[in-house]
């Protein structure tokens, strides 16, 4: 995506402009993970050496819903009806170009975006 994000914490919308302009809100909602799925993230973690904690997505786009989470080669798959967000052990953010941002609390992120090289 080649537009500004940012993020209402106030509403808990992200917000995709061009321009300044907002051109489109999204609400977000917390994900509700049974303890069967918690279980479920534990032991797909647990696969690879050095995760010592077990890291999963708290919020997800209003109207979507958490579907499995899946072990991979490169990482833990948590798959949703509309997105998949994959955490990895490994740091793969030097295949991407990153713009430093700045979140509405001030502090300072990396936004990165697949290389068009």
């Amino acid at each position: 995506m080649k537009v500004p994000v940012t993020f209402d914490a106030a509403n808990n919308q992200v917000i995709l402009s061009t321009r300044g302009a907002v051109t489109d809100t999204i609400s977000l909602t917390p994900v509700q993970y049974s303890s069967t799925q918690k279980e479920e993230i534990v032991k797909a973690f647990a696969n690879f050496q050095g995760f010592e904690t077990a890291y999963a997505p708290t919020q997800m786009v209003s109207g979507d819903a958490f579907q499995k989470v899946v072990g991979s080669d490169d990482g833990v798959n948590f798959v949703f009806k509309q997105m998949k967000v994959n955490i990895s052990p490994r740091d793969f953010s030097y295949e991407y170009k990153g713009d430093t941002v700045k979140l509405s609390n001030g502090t300072e992120a990396k936004w990165y975006s697949p290389s068009s090289d």
